[in-house]
């Protein structure tokens, strides 16, 4: 049951009565242990009880019409006390029987005792048979050998859980076990213990308050428990363990010295004992030097050097390794450790910020460069390729008619018209062009800006600039290990429209007609020009550390580095 995870104590004690000898889990199920550490006191505390009375034991020895031995005395009087003390359970076969509370009594009779089952009290209804005898049922029947029966379900009752709302004060610590920090496990050191010739790991610790042992290791060493008043205790990461048993005066070998100290039982990971304060404070006056692993103390007026063992201290794995303890079910916890970075207050606390799980590295090239990610407040600068729309020879201005939206999109509209003027990016037009405008919703909840230019691409000389193909880039990222991918803030918008071609880009709303000074979105040419920017921007990174592409860039790289 040690190596089952995720089952409450209830559980976990059911499980144990129920595998117990039958008059040993009529007992347990009877005084109802709290705790699964009590029922294992108990149990092995009334086994010792049956051993030393010979009439009691060997259960089973009696048939079901036999007189009950003298274990469950049917002479006895019932003891009907409602609140029952807590049993005082000792390891000791001489103080067991005084310690112990009265055993289950049975009801006051004389008369021989017979059970019987679900199973046969249904067959003996279908055939018509006396509940108590053999013989046939009827109103005038009267049995000859009256008998007590016993009438129940084939299994015993799985005992209610045990509502334990008490709330112990915190009066233990033992944060460096648990602990996260180096600077707790730098006061610990870690030997090898030895109780009756078996080996197992101790802890020495001087921030834990008091000296603790696994369960698990009290059972393998067969060490005697006594109960103690509950208290609970806080470990490293924050959480809460309860303590009520402990184990007095066990000798303990530390390096051939023999040493006697009183164990608390607790639910640890890691080493199996823990000497905490107590231990240390028995020791008088002890010289540490954790950096060779060293403790120096006198102890029954003789030098003792403790020499700690380096490969009992923390290591690390790889993940391979960490696979395969994950497999064998011998891992405690996993946690992940993240370094979060403070930033520096360079911009107002309205600015953008970035996500706190970043690397060093990234973190301090993006604070560093924290300005290209503000929201932009002017028109990005001409550039060797401005967007130009060239139309057919001999066609027509465009202008068609806008289309109707509902009313609640108007003031949607009037927003987002107020903030491109604005930023700059449009102006009031008087172009006999005229394409419709629409809004269509995101994925967010919030509206995009559409025009809708199909009749301007029809119009619209298409221009015939390679734009790359998924393939083509695939096959240039043969090698690469680690692949960054840039998604510019509306892209579209750092390029400028050919100043004589802006009134082409004309839109009317409600408000009235406006011109992009950017390049919109939904242009026919729009991706050609994006791409020819993108290409002349990262000439000498193109097919080394970098591949562009519409609206990002995507850097691939084989050693965590791009110029």
């Amino acid at each position: 049951m040690n190596k089952v995870n995720g089952i409450s104590e209830s559980l976990l004690i059911s499980f144990f009565i129920t595998g117990l000898k039958k008059h040993l889990r009529r007992e347990l199920q009877f005084h109802r242990p709290a705790t699964l550490m009590e029922a294992f006191a108990m149990a092995r505390a009334y086994e010792a009880r049956f051993e030393d009375t010979p009439a009691m034991g060997k259960p089973g020895s009696r048939g079901p019409h036999n007189q009950p031995s003298s274990l469950t005395n049917p002479t006895q009087p019932i003891n009907n006390q409602t609140n029952r003390p807590n049993p005082i359970l000792h390891n000791s076969s001489n103080n067991t029987a005084s310690s112990l509370p009265p055993l289950l009594p049975t009801p006051h009779s004389n008369l021989p005792v017979r059970n019987i089952s679900s199973a046969e009290h249904r067959d003996r209804r279908s055939k018509g048979l006396c509940f108590k005898c053999d013989e046939k049922w009827n109103p005038s029947h009267r049995c000859r050998n009256r008998v007590l029966l016993l009438m129940g379900e084939d299994e015993d009752d799985p005992p209610p859980e045990s509502d334990d709302n008490t709330t112990d004060d915190v009066s233990g610590d033992i944060s460096s076990l648990h602990s996260l920090s180096s600077q707790l496990q730098s006061r610990s050191l870690r030997v090898s213990g030895l109780y009756k010739q078996q080996n197992f790991t101790i802890l020495i610790d001087s921030g834990s308050t008091h000296n603790f042992v696994k369960p698990a290791l009290v059972e393998r060493l067969g060490l005697p428990i006594r109960p103690c008043p509950r208290f609970k205790v806080a470990t490293g990461c924050g959480t809460f363990l309860v303590c009520q048993f402990c184990c007095h005066s066990v000798p303990l070998i530390l390096q051939d010295i023999n040493f006697e100290v009183d164990l608390y039982v607790l639910d640890i990971e890691g080493p199996d004992v823990v000497l905490g304060f107590p231990w240390l404070q028995s020791l008088g006056k002890v010289a540490h030097d954790y950096s060779a692993l060293t403790m120096e103390f006198m102890w029954q007026g003789t030098p003792v050097t403790l020499v700690g063992d380096a490969s009992l201290a923390s290591q690390s794995v790889s993940l391979h390794q960490l696979q395969a303890l994950v497999h064998t079910s011998n891992v405690a916890s996993i946690f992940t450790i993240t370094t979060s970075i403070q930033e520096p207050d360079l911009l107002p606390e309205s600015s953008i910020t970035f996500p706190s799980n970043l690397p060093v590295p990234v973190t301090d090239l993006l604070q560093r460069f924290r300005t290209v990610f503000a929201t932009p407040t002017k028109l990005p600068p001409h550039r060797t390729v401005d967007h130009r729309i060239h139309l057919v020879e001999g066609s027509k201005p465009v202008n068609v008619r806008p289309y109707r939206y509902p009313q609640f999109q108007k003031s949607e509209m009037e927003k987002l018209i107020r903030e491109m003027l604005d930023q700059g990016i449009i102006v009031p037009s008087h172009s006999p062009f005229s394409s419709p405008v629409l809004l269509v919703r995101k994925k967010d909840g919030t509206w995009r800006f559409c025009v809708d230019y199909r009749a301007l691409n029809s119009v619209t000389i298409k221009d015939k600039f390679p734009i790359p193909t998924i393939d083509e880039l695939l096959d240039e990222l043969g090698g690469a290990r680690i692949f960054t991918k840039l998604d510019l803030r509306a892209g579209y918008h750092q390029i400028r429209v050919y100043p004589r071609d802006t009134y082409k880009t004309a839109f009317r709303t409600h408000e009235g007609h406006f011109e992009f000074l950017v390049m919109p979105f939904g242009l026919t040419n729009a991706p050609s020009t994006f791409q020819a920017t993108m290409n002349q921007l990262f000439s000498q990174y193109l097919r080394r550390s970098g591949q562009a592409r519409s609206h990002g860039k995507m850097a691939d790289t084989s050693n965590g580095q791009t110029t």
